[in-house]
């Protein structure tokens, strides 16, 4: 098993969040995050740009959140490239890796705590710029797993085209 389900194996099975509250008693915390993803070409410059929201529809805390966004395999694959990965809202740390044999290029954000819709309604909002040297068509995907339960897995993935 590889990518995103991978994760989201390893994630479901360590998925009860127990918060210790008062002495001997827990609460078992619950999120629902919602993932969406957006491109835009720039073909005078060769790029594209995506952007990535991150919200959780719970009225508990997401907590340790991780958003894998792979831009799509390119051939060969030292032709695309990260240009940049921004957080325009919200906190989120970033960083790009290369996977596998293939080369995949995946931007890997780590959210630590992310706030019910209730108290912050934008989440978290990444913005990533990719290299597409060819102007040719690509397809993103991206996907949100948390260690805090989620009650809505449906709309933890996201997948956006470019023509």
């Amino acid at each position: 098993m590889r990518g995103p389900k991978a994760l989201a194996a390893i994630l479901a099975f360590s998925s009860l969040a127990v918060v210790p509250t008062a002495a001997g008693a827990a609460d078992v915390w619950l999120a629902e995050l919602a993932v969406t993803l957006t491109a835009t070409k720039n073909v005078a410059a060769k790029q594209l740009r995506y952007v990535i929201g991150v919200k959780n529809n719970q009225d508990d805390t997401g907590r340790d959140i991780v958003v894998a966004f792979t831009p799509g395999m390119a051939m060969p694959p030292q032709s695309l490239s990260v240009v940049s990965v921004s957080v325009e809202s919200g906190s989120a740390q970033c960083k790009t890796l290369t996977v596998g044999p293939v080369k995949m290029l995946v931007v890997k954000c780590s959210i630590a705590l992310l706030q019910p819709v209730g108290t912050d309604p934008m989440g978290v909002r990444i913005v990533v710029v990719v290299s597409n040297p060819t102007n040719g068509p690509r397809s993103a995907s991206v996907q949100a797993m948390g260690i805090v339960p989620d009650v809505n897995m449906a709309n933890n993935f996201a997948s956006a085209q470019t023509p």
